[in-house]
């Protein structure tokens, strides 16, 4: 069986869910490649009709209707399929017979509208790149797969939905992490509308001496930041954005304590357990709100603490930053239970099982036409 990968993106998004598994399958023989996005056009391509040039010079409108990829291709797997061309081109590969797999990690129809991406996805502003055609692709994939039961109720109700949680790549385990009482987050306000708000004023209550500041592994400015926490800016410093190969390094070196705020909203309601996952794999303890998730990786891990209120926020945040002793036994407990259990290259079989169940859908039938 020959699997082609193509990620959303090779950051974040694209690495966990598509690229580090995808190279620990290749690493123990499997047969799956992964498409960057420079090699796109030779992988894939599409006949378009009934399309025109906006006056941007971008081709809009029409539909594709016949597909070309390599002929060695028995499975597909597309990451967000947001596009019109490639929404099209699910049911086209699928009558070709290639299995297709949609890979989703987060509830797009249900982003926050200050997200500095709701614009970019929503249809009222964007035809050609949306959560409808996303919606679309999904519902006539082979398989969905996805981080969350929520988002397989979503985008799988068809039935056909895979729940593959996130883990994390082996080399987080590996990054060296000396303990501190310094709080910080890792994250950004424009892709986190009202989350920092959870806190309350935990963090200004916590920071009561000159100096004491919530470090920010993401971008500024300090001052948007501040407001977003409830802060003075000068108790904000952000590192500004940092690359995908230097980000779990910057993470270990710059954070004693992590916060993971999520608001309970729809959205949030839908995303994985990801961030305390990268603080527990790199021995950082944490705080997190209690959404489903961070509950049941608090229960697998016992790396953090769990907060509904900012009275709990600062109680937690409070204790971690005056002991030592409790940082390091909850920082030294995320990251052997994610060493035990929670790694990519130990559960990578899990992607290709369900690749493999794509296969053999594909074979029977099943939802064709």
């Amino acid at each position: 069986m020959k699997v082609y990968v193509f990620p959303a993106d090779e950051t974040g998004c694209g690495a966990y869910r598509m690229i580090w598994p995808s190279r620990a399958l290749a690493a123990t023989g499997h047969n799956v490649q992964v498409v960057s996005e420079a090699e796109v056009s030779g992988f894939l391509s599409a006949e378009i009709i009934g399309a025109r040039l906006n006056q941007a010079g971008k081709i809009v409108g029409g539909r594709a209707q016949k597909v070309h990829v390599p002929e060695d291709t028995d499975v597909v797997v597309f990451q967000r399929p947001l596009n019109r061309y490639l929404a099209d081109s699910v049911q086209i590969l699928r009558d070709q017979g290639v299995a297709v797999v949609v890979e989703m990690d987060d509830d797009l129809a249900a982003i926050h509208p200050r997200h500095i991406a709701v614009n970019k996805f929503n249809p009222r502003f964007s035809s050609e790149y949306n959560w409808d055609h996303c919606q679309r692709a999904c519902d006539a994939a082979t398989l969905v797969t996805a981080t969350t039961q929520p988002l397989l109720d979503r985008y799988a109700s068809h039935g056909r939905g895979v729940l593959i949680p996130n883990y994390a790549p082996d080399h987080l385990l590996d990054v060296p992490h000396e303990d501190s009482a310094q709080v910080g987050w890792g994250g950004s306000v424009f892709t986190h509308p009202d989350d920092a708000q959870v806190v309350g004023d935990a963090i200004g209550r916590l920071f009561t001496t000159a100096g004491q500041f919530l470090r920010i592994v993401g971008p500024g400015p300090d001052e948007v930041v501040a407001r977003e926490f409830g802060v003075k800016a000068r108790q904000v410093r952000c590192t500004g954005p940092v690359p995908i190969d230097e980000y779990a390094g910057t993470l270990a070196a710059e954070i004693g304590v992590g916060i993971a705020p999520l608001q309970h909203n729809p959205f949030n309601r839908s995303k994985s357990w990801l961030k305390a996952l990268e603080y527990s794999a790199l021995g950082i303890p944490w705080v997190a709100s209690g959404l489903d998730e961070y509950r049941a990786f608090y229960a697998a891990t016992g790396g953090g603490l769990i907060a509904e209120s900012p009275k709990q926020w600062h109680q937690h945040l409070r204790r971690l930053t005056r002991s030592s002793a409790l940082r390091l036994e909850l920082g030294a407990a995320g990251r052997q239970a994610v060493r035990e259990r929670f790694t990519i290259s130990g559960n990578a079989r899990l992607w290709w099982s369900a690749w493999e169940h794509a296969y053999q859908l594909q074979g029977r039938g099943v939802g064709v036409g």
